[in-house]
């Protein structure tokens, strides 16, 4: 419980389960060393998705199967 900062309570609850910061920078590594990711953006251009935002929230998945092994872990 985080008492100096109840936004991030309510964010937590807001968007269910957050990855662990350990999955979230080894799946955000895996897309940056992907053709697909655009650096200057840092979205994808697969599923248009801002990479770092969506590799921190579980449930999410890559369109080319590359976070299955995560995915497959955490469920």
């Amino acid at each position: 419980m985080n008492m100096f900062n109840p936004y991030l309570q309510v964010n937590n609850s807001f968007f269910g389960a957050l990855e662990t910061k350990d999955i979230s920078k080894k799946k955000l590594n895996i897309c940056k060393n992907c053709e697909e990711y655009v650096k200057l953006t840092k979205h994808c251009k697969q599923c248009k998705c801002i990479m770092p935002l969506k590799v921190k929230l579980k449930g999410n998945h890559c369109p080319l199967g590359k976070h299955n092994a995560f995915n497959e872990a955490t469920i």
